[in-house]
């Protein structure tokens, strides 16, 4: 079984790196982030710096 989290894209930037960064040593796979040109931060700005601070979680 895969697990994965998801981010609605509201939190600070230092926050959902922590997270995510806590979400790959608990053994998730997938994080996943809202997308909206009007509630949220860009999601692709926020999945790149994840990017940057995992190694195997994958992103969506």
């Amino acid at each position: 079984m895969k697990f994965g989290i998801t981010f609605k894209g509201e939190g600070s930037p230092e926050r959902t790196r922590y997270l995510v960064r806590q979400a790959e040593a608990a053994g998730f796979e997938y994080s996943w982030f809202f997308d909206s040109h009007i509630l949220w931060r860009d999601s692709y700005v926020t999945i790149a710096m994840c990017i940057e601070h995992t190694q195997t979680m994958r992103f969506g």
